[in-house]
């Protein structure tokens, strides 16, 4: 039995009022147990039941006080019986008085909470006294903690991203991952000079003079590096820097490295040299790439072809005569290829084709290249046609990549739609992660017809070029003014405001101002083409359709149509004029 509560008759399972305290020190118990702002409980140790509660457990269980007193600690703890009744047994002999439970409330809700048990005696019965703590907040942030530190870890553990830690242009620490790139041991740059990285010192003051201005202002430098590795080889990254602090001179730097994709680009822009030069050159390399060639007597039903030749065609790779009948099953252009024969053989005209084969084997269809020449014959009349043939598939095909790559208008520079579409997508995903909104106009020339009618499609260029230089006047430099194609420009304002009438506000702005910039008189001078001065004067308007967007829009191709039916309808409105896409209109129609 506990000293401090010896002698006392009072029974627990009294109601407050009725309890008749025999001496100073318990009334001053029950003043603390009553009055005490934590959740205190007397548990009876053997069955669990709760025996008293105060004010404050009942405020944070959500139970009447009656109803509270006389449940099961079972009721509100969410153990097993048999652990709880295990808990209870290990503070009623005092192994242990700390225990970290859930509880659940009146509500549902289930709380994390720390308790401390201790046995206290009350009469002649001893009950277990608990003080529950909620630290359900405190326990979530400890585990969000734990995961921010988890991912932090994993960032730095990357075996993606090279990370590297510099303190005045001394390496402090890497991770395996840029160690590993270098081709050094993940120990072996901590305490080298960073000069160490790079193929120069003026490949390392270069990157310096670049970094430090930006990461000064409190910005990430951002470029793509070539790094030099421990054997020598190149390294070409990604690299991103940021100061830790302002004058601790420390920085931190991210690596990723891009040397396939340095490959890969340098393999385009040669293979596009290549293409350049393969209008002079085509000849003599068919002739000494030894890829294949084949000659045509033309009193003959057969061509004959090489080993390599025949082997393009889909035959087997042995020199001899083929049925001319074969060769032409293989070639869905055959009447091209026989004009072409008559022209030269008849006029004398060049023999440069490009052309589809399907191969008789059944493979897959290659693209062919073939040049020929006459051979004269007896008293000078051409007899045969010498030819040679060369697979060009994998050449075309990165022609088609490379064309792909042209992402502007060539007339006025603009990025062209696919360029357009790319920014489009950006500046959505910008909005998601910035709750901003923007802007897209979709303008159309109103008079654009009649230059071309009356002056011919040189002046139509030049009109064109014109309202281009113009909407680049009229926007902000982070702004994309595109072609679309014909007489047809869109114009993305990025990054608004937060607001959705205030974004509406600066869009209606910027759109007067371009509809009033090309209202204004076209003076057109088409004399860089002719002698002597041709100016013309044209008036046109263009019609704008304004769609304004934020985090919760549709995809680009959506926008775009909708900013497209903007247009339209101030076109129908009289054009000239500026007319905002009705957003409440495309709600109308999901609803019905």
């Amino acid at each position: 039995m506990h000293p401090w509560c010896q002698g006392s008759n009072m029974s627990v399972l009294q109601n407050p009022q009725e309890l008749q305290p025999k001496s100073e020190s318990k009334l001053l118990f029950r003043q603390l147990f009553e009055k005490n702002t934590s959740v205190m409980l007397l548990i009876e140790p053997t069955s669990g039941n709760i025996l008293e509660a105060n004010l404050a457990a009942t405020r944070f269980y959500g139970y009447p006080q009656a109803g509270l007193t006389g449940m099961s600690i079972q009721d509100i703890n969410t153990f097993s019986p048999q652990q709880i009744a295990s808990e209870m047994q290990k503070a009623l002999h005092e192994e242990r008085n700390f225990f970290l439970f859930q509880h659940r409330l009146a509500s549902g809700d289930i709380r994390e909470v720390e308790v401390y048990a201790t046995p206290i005696t009350i009469g002649e019965q001893c009950v277990l006294l608990s003080i529950v703590h909620d630290i359900t907040v405190r326990t979530h942030l400890s585990r969000e903690l734990n995961r921010v530190m988890r991912e932090q870890e994993a960032i730095l553990n990357s075996n993606i991203t090279g990370i590297v830690k510099v303190r005045d242009r001394t390496i402090v620490w890497t991770n395996a991952t840029f160690a590993d790139m270098l081709g050094y041991a993940p120990q072996a740059l901590i305490g080298q000079s960073t000069l160490i990285l790079y193929p120069s010192e003026t490949a390392s003051q270069a990157l310096a003079q670049a970094a430090y201005p930006v990461m000064q202002s409190g910005k990430t430098f951002r470029t793509e590096v070539r790094l030099q590795r421990q054997d020598g080889a190149p390294l070409w990254v990604k690299l991103n820097g940021a100061l830790l602090e302002a004058h601790s001179g420390e920085s931190i730097w991210a690596f990723a490295d891009i040397s396939l994709r340095k490959k890969t680009e340098l393999a385009l822009e040669q293979a596009e040299r290549v293409m350049r030069a393969s209008e002079q050159q085509m000849v003599i390399a068919q002739r000494i790439s030894g890829t294949g060639s084949w000659s045509h007597q033309l009193d003959s039903d057969t061509i004959w072809c090489s080993a390599g030749g025949a082997s393009l065609l889909g035959f087997a790779p042995v020199a001899g005569d083929l049925p001319l009948k074969e060769i032409d099953a293989c070639i869905p252009e055959q009447q091209r290829l026989r004009q072409a024969l008559l022209d030269l053989t008849c006029e004398g005209s060049g023999f440069d084709l490009e052309f589809e084969i399907r191969p008789a084997d059944g493979s897959a269809a290659k693209v062919i290249r073939s040049v020929a020449r006459l051979e004269p014959g007896v008293q000078g009349q051409p007899l045969i046609v010498q030819g040679f043939v060369q697979d060009i598939t994998q050449l075309h095909e990165l022609g088609e990549q490379i064309r792909q790559l042209a992402f502007f208008d060539p007339l006025t520079n603009l990025p062209n739609r696919r360029l357009f579409l790319d920014r489009l997508s950006q500046t959505i995903a910008a909005d998601q992660r910035t709750h901003r909104y923007s802007a897209l106009m979709y303008l159309d020339l109103d008079n654009f017809k009649p230059i071309n009618d009356n002056h011919g499609h040189e002046a139509g260029d030049l009109l064109l070029a014109e309202v281009a230089r113009r909407l680049n006047q009229c926007v902000r430099g982070t702004d994309t003014v595109a072609r679309l194609g014909g007489d047809e420009f869109v114009v993305l304002m990025g990054g608004l405001d937060n607001d959705e009438l205030e974004s509406t506000r600066q869009a209606r702005v910027v759109a007067e101002k371009i509809r009033l910039s090309l209202a204004q008189v076209y003076l057109l001078n088409t004399a860089q083409q002719h002698s002597g001065t041709s100016l013309i004067e044209h008036h046109c308007s263009a019609s704008l359709g304004v769609v304004v967007f934020g985090r919760h829009s549709q995809n680009a191709n959506t926008i775009l149509q909708w900013a497209d039916s903007a247009m339209y309808q101030a076109k129908d409105a009289g054009r000239n004029q500026v007319h905002f896409y009705d957003h409440a209109l495309t709600s109308n129609a999901l609803v019905k």
